[in-house]
């Protein structure tokens, strides 16, 4: 029986994200910006959905300039930096609202983000590290030593 498949390579998935998970943090952060420092250190690349990733960024330059974060500002931030319309308009901001659950459980949801979004590190890092086996060039102890580099903390080729 023949396959196409690699001898030890993985199953197919999904990327891991979680689109409830995505909107709740935000829901929580136009609701309640205060509760961010309960979430753990996001960053915007750490939302799978980029224009979830550019509402953090808005919501995030104005907690840090001391601003008031609601739908009326945040949608008025965004449409200063031009971004408003491609996040989906207030609309989709006010969707955000609707759809937490609770703010109570934000620690929770930014621990998931966070989780996620590093697991997506992990299979970019990985990719890499199968990109210089598939290449061939160096010595197999050579790329054993790429690939710790790769998973390092700082994560780039030495």
């Amino acid at each position: 029986m023949e396959t196409n498949t690699i001898r030890g390579s993985p199953p197919e998935s999904a990327v891991p994200f979680s689109r409830e998970i995505e909107d709740a943090v935000l829901g929580v952060l136009l609701t309640d910006a205060t509760r961010l420092e309960e979430m753990g250190h996001i960053r915007p690349a750490d939302f799978h959905i980029i224009r979830n990733g550019w509402i953090f960024d808005a919501i995030g330059g104005m907690i840090e300039a001391g601003e008031s974060v609601d739908l009326l500002t945040v949608s008025e931030t965004l449409k200063k930096n031009g971004r408003l319309d491609e996040v989906g308009g207030p609309a989709y901001l006010a969707a955000l609202i609707g759809g937490i659950p609770t703010t109570a459980s934000a620690a929770t949801y930014g621990r998931e983000l966070l989780e996620l979004s590093a697991r997506r590190e992990s299979l970019g890092r990985a990719q890499e590290v199968l990109r210089l086996a598939y290449r061939g060039e160096g010595k197999a102890a050579d790329l054993w030593a790429k690939a710790g580099a790769i998973f390092s903390p700082n994560g780039h080729i030495p």
